[in-house]
């Protein structure tokens, strides 16, 4: 039997679902409005670029495969050079052209060394459009030996990890601006689908600036007065095209996992804040903090200089038989 009491509880979770659901179809259309087209990628600049980082990406890992088959990849090859030509009238010559050229010549180098033979007009657009670039740049396949790992150890590792903390007591003592940004530089090694990068981070060092942002925020009462910096991992939305709008806080996270060891290695604390919040939320934050319609909010994060002694969450991790399921 239904009760009096069920009516208002029943308004309340029905009120919830609409408003999740509308912050999911506000999710799909924020999408569909920035992400790039694999049809037409030529929108803009930005959108044009990632299509050439994913496209170039795909001819990397196929030279990077054990046993690449001969002549691979040849429309997918046909159609980045041809994007490539369209960015560079559009937009000029920079260095992911170089990246790209790099890698189309060592495809041309692979098959020549294997006395493998390309058709005849694939081959001719290959070296006339790989002929002239800046071999400084990155890109292509590199050759790494073993022996450059032979000092590192999983017991070294796990005692890096278990000393690492959510920091809420900062020190008073100000952060360097030059530290944190070389652990950002450190951080960017972090894997990304086809080498996307599609993550930014955002800066704020401004004491007041810092407390209106955190305004949005609801996990730092408590601390916000010692919190020196502040960070925001955003993911760029025009990075992605379709069935790729989760791709975003994938490559964000794994780039906000990396930034965070590097600020322990740094020997700065550092905590990571939420953005969970509902598409109109995540507007009002993205306003406060100066940060374009186009981003997505990964987290935040607080950092400061670590005190002689603190206190932290003792956070009790389950055991692995718990999470690990053996196929």
């Amino acid at each position: 039997m239904k009760t009096p009491l069920n009516r208002p509880i029943r308004s309340t979770i029905s009120r919830m679902h609409l408003g999740e659901a509308a912050s999911k179809i506000c999710d799909f259309f924020h999408h569909l409005h920035y992400s790039f087209s694999e049809r037409n990628p030529n929108k803009d600049k930005e959108r044009l670029r990632f299509y050439l980082f994913k496209h170039h990406h795909i001819v990397e890992k196929g030279l990077a495969l054990p046993k690449p088959n001969f002549c691979f990849g040849q429309p997918k090859i046909l159609n980045l050079m041809e994007k490539s030509e369209i960015y560079a009238q559009n937009y000029g010559h920079d260095a992911i052209l170089d990246s790209i050229k790099k890698t189309l010549a060592e495809y041309l180098i692979f098959h020549e060394k294997n006395n493998a033979i390309l058709p005849q007009e694939f081959e001719r657009r290959l070296r006339d459009f790989s002929a002239n670039f800046n071999n400084a740049v990155v890109g292509g396949i590199r050759q790494v030996a073993k022996a450059e790992m032979e000092n590192l150890n999983l017991a070294a590792f796990r005692n890096f990890v278990c000393c690492r903390y959510s920091v809420r007591d900062f020190s008073p003592e100000p952060v360097s601006d030059d530290l944190v940004f070389s652990a950002i530089e450190a951080a960017i090694y972090a894997p990304s689908v086809c080498n996307r990068q599609s993550w930014l981070a955002h800066y704020y060092s401004d004491k007041n600036t810092i407390k209106k942002i955190l305004q949005h925020q609801n996990g730092n009462a408590g601390f916000t007065e010692t919190i020196d910096k502040l960070l925001i991992i955003t993911g760029n939305t025009r990075a992605f095209t379709q069935n790729e709008s989760n791709q975003i806080f994938i490559d964000g996270g794994l780039f906000s996992m990396n930034l965070i060891l590097a600020l322990h290695s740094a020997g700065l604390g550092s905590c990571a804040l939420n953005t969970s919040y509902s598409y109109f939320q995540e507007n009002r934050a993205k306003n406060a903090a100066q940060i374009p319609k186009n981003e997505r909010l990964i987290m935040m994060l607080a950092i400061g200089n670590l005190k002689k002694n603190f206190n932290v969450a003792a956070s009790p991790r389950k055991p692995t038989r718990e999470f690990v399921i053996s196929h």
